[in-house]
């Protein structure tokens, strides 16, 4: 059990990542929280709500990013490490 079978969250308000997922919120702790968090000391199971619908909670909550860098400056990073691997490597030798 977790945030996405608690009475307390909210399915109507929910805050889109900018990449993938989103928040839900939360009407007791009154802040947008991850769907798939533990449940807390104000958690209630919430009977009503059906278990194809907590799953999809629990999916976005797991999805959730809000990354705003692109795949592009990850490449780059990850070719001028391995130029740097490279050069440090040769002069060790």
């Amino acid at each position: 059990m977790g945030c996405s079978s608690c009475k307390y969250l909210i399915e109507s308000k929910k805050k889109e990542g900018k990449q993938l997922g989103c928040l839900y919120y939360c009407s007791k702790m009154k802040k947008y929280i991850n769907g798939n968090g533990e449940e807390c000391n104000n958690y209630y199971k919430d009977y009503s709500r059906t278990s194809f619908t907590r799953n999809e909670i629990y999916r976005e909550g797991n999805k959730y990013s809000d990354d705003t860098t692109s795949v592009g400056s990850y490449l780059l990073l990850l070719i001028v490490l391995i130029i740097l691997g490279l050069i440090f490597n040769v002069f060790t030798i």
